[in-house]
């Protein structure tokens, strides 16, 4: 079974990097007539080697050149973001040149850790050796301090074998290609053969993609389907993690004739479930220290709400820097520092993204940095328990990214729930890996899952018990009562539940502990008013003096003037005991129900009736007729109609 590599080249102008690519693969990766014409690589070339490894299977190469010139370096670093390993160039004639130290820098800063060096040219050199270790200082206090030196040269294939064994060396040390079921491909390359409608090219990472598949591309929000896909061009049924990849696409078009929401390089293609996008990162970024860096890139400040250009993931956006002004308003060389990128447009990253910087006239390559944590809230950027967060995700990074224990605990801790697992998906690790780091945090009582999402559990029980607490206390203090208001046991529970969206997943949950919501109300499942036994004699007697008269009842104000009185009528009120009219007039169950049948029985043998005959038909007054004709209409007894009341007619039962 063969495996797939992705190798980058890097370099200086005029090194020889395509020079190199076409003796290794027999492939001239320049394919503009510009490129020709100068002799320079202007855009992304492309080639393709196959290599035998050690046990004699197949290795698939798929080789991305890239530009040498300062002119060209947002091209080099669309090539350089989804490369597994870097082929490194420098002329055995010509040593270590600024666009080697600066495609050295975007390679550490995009995390590329794997390299073999190649001393182009070495037929011209007067002493080859020397020139090797001339190369070797430079490359300390790198990354690829380490990395094998093979001098060669592409004019007399002097070296290429051995170039060609050390390139299978440097893929064996290297892990498999990484499939967290999360493709994305971000385009380097966008055209329309005729005939044959909108194809994409690039490096398609972590999952896989499929003829026929939903595809949408990001930020603009373009959605479409699978029509073909190639890779090196030969028709193959699926694209997998780490394939240079060409996918047909239908019902999307080029950018250049539908504007910015058709395919161009800098969209990303990916799946509907992870096409959501941001417009503020949380991120650390690093500048290196490295001796070689000229005085101009020195003397570039990055400072606080600066302005700065992003490379991520073959496109660039424009964004403010924000930092911490409690512990740095500038990141020197050297340094690191907690950052929030905030961008005027949408942008598509997910943590563990890789990014550089560079400065807001794209003159000088600056820094690079890691997403923390896509979806930034600027609103709590400054606050200690914001940075806590950050920074115990910095503090918790491997080669993919924060792991995925911190990824989960930092967001339970901060968050408190997590009620939408899909932020969750937009991170370098599979379903698989956040549900086995979600089961360990369960197992050691930090993370809790409920119907309602991911919960901190230490924090969630207390909240809980706490609710508890308050739903039992109200019962105590106030039995007539049919439970806390919902409003009031929120507020009672302060911060903790000033989200809604926290504080109804609370609701939902304590009904696992006998705790239910009925209307505005919360209270003990099955829990029963009643009055406390100093006021319920204050209730007799208002039931009393409503029934020695059921049609002609005293007012509120007759029977409940003292509170103990008012508490008691509230109560009956509440209970069913006692109708409420208005906010004058009550009357008995008993005294309605009589009204209520003299009405029904007038109307029924005369036909609708004026007010005043069917208050004299009810024997009542007219301040207890007219609210009592009102809650008639509202229970949908009778209707009104003019001055007429009538009898509603029933409705059709299914």
């Amino acid at each position: 079974m063969s495996r797939r590599f992705i190798l980058g080249t890097a370099g200086h102008i005029d090194h020889g990097k395509s020079s190199l690519v076409r003796a290794l693969t027999n492939v001239d990766p320049d394919r503009l007539p510009e490129e020709k014409r100068r002799g320079m690589t202007i855009e992304l070339g492309f080639a393709h080697l196959t290599l035998d490894d050690s046990a004699g299977d197949q290795i698939e190469v798929g080789i991305v050149d890239v530009p040498g010139h300062a002119d060209f370096i947002k091209n080099m670093v669309a090539g350089a973001a989804a490369i597994d390993g870097v082929l490194l160039v420098v002329a055995a004639d010509d040593g270590w040149m600024p666009q080697s130290e600066e495609h050295l820098q975007i390679l550490e800063y995009l995390g590329v850790r794997r390299a073999v060096i190649a001393l182009t040219k070495a037929d011209l050199s007067e002493d080859p050796e020397f020139a090797v270790e001339m190369l070797r200082d430079d490359l300390q206090d790198s990354h690829f301090a380490e990395s094998p030196i093979i001098p060669v040269s592409s004019t007399t294939g002097a070296g290429i074998a051995t170039l060609r064994d050390e390139l299978v060396r440097m893929i064996e040390s290297a892990p498999l290609p990484r499939d967290t079921g999360k493709p994305r491909l971000p385009i380097d390359r966008a055209f329309s053969p005729t005939g044959v409608g909108t194809v994409v090219t690039g490096t398609l990472t972590r999952g896989t993609l499929s003829v026929g598949d939903p595809v949408i591309l990001t930020p603009a929000g373009t959605e479409g389907s699978i029509r073909g896909i190639q890779n090196h061009n030969a028709s193959v049924p699926a694209a997998e993690a780490s394939m240079r990849t060409a996918i047909n696409l239908s019902d999307i078009a080029l950018a250049s004739s539908v504007g910015k929401r058709g395919a161009a390089r800098g969209q990303t293609l990916t799946t509907p479930r992870f096409a959501t996008t941001t417009d503020t990162l949380d991120v650390v970024i690093s500048r290196t220290a490295r001796h070689h860096i000229s005085a101009s890139d020195r003397e570039v400040k990055l400072g606080h709400l600066g302005h700065v250009h992003i490379h991520h993931a073959g496109s660039l956006h424009r964004a403010r820097l924000v930092l911490d002004v409690s512990v740095q308003r500038q990141i020197e060389p050297g340094q690191s520092a907690i950052a929030q990128l905030r961008f005027n447009e949408p942008i598509h990253a997910f943590a563990g993204d890789r990014f550089l910087v560079r400065d807001g006239s794209q003159q000088h390559t600056i820094a690079g940095g890691e997403v923390l944590h896509p979806f930034g809230n600027r609103r709590w950027f400054h606050k200690e328990e914001y940075q806590h967060f950050l920074a115990q995700r910095v503090e918790n990074r491997d080669d993919h990214g924060v792991t995925a224990e911190t990824l989960v605990e930092t967001l339970v801790h901060h968050d408190k729930i997590i009620s939408d697992p899909s932020v969750l998906d937009y991170t370098d690790r599979s379903d698989a890996e956040l549900n086995a780091a979600i089961d360990a945090l369960e197992s050691n009582g930090i993370a809790l899952r409920t119907p309602n999402g991911i919960v901190d559990q230490q924090w969630w029980q207390k909240v809980a018990a706490k609710a508890e607490a308050e739903v039992d206390a109200f019962h105590e203090a106030k039995p007539e009562l049919p439970g806390i208001p919902v409003l009031k046991l929120q507020k009672a529970l302060g911060r903790a539940a000033g989200d809604d969206r926290i504080f109804h997943s609370l609701l939902r949950h304590l009904s696992t502990a006998g705790i239910e919501r009925t209307g505005v109300n919360v209270h003990r499942a099955g829990y029963t008013p009643q009055l406390p036994p100093a006021i319920q004699p204050i209730a007799e007697k208002i039931l009393q003096q409503l029934d020695t008269d059921p049609i002609n009842p005293p007012t509120k104000k007759e029977l409940a003037t003292a509170p103990n009185e008012i508490k008691a009528l509230s109560f009956l009120i509440r209970q069913g005991n006692v109708i409420e009219l208005d906010d004058k007039c009550v009357i008995s169950t008993a005294g309605y129900a009589q009204i209520k049948q003299a009405v029904v029985a007038f109307i029924e043998a005369q036909g609708p009736a004026r007010a005043a005959d069917l208050k004299t038909a009810a024997g009542t007054t007219r301040k207890i007729m007219m609210p009592a004709l009102e809650r008639l209409d509202a229970d949908g007894i009778t209707a009104r109609d003019g001055d007429f009341r009538h009898l509603k007619a029933p409705q059709p039962t299914a």
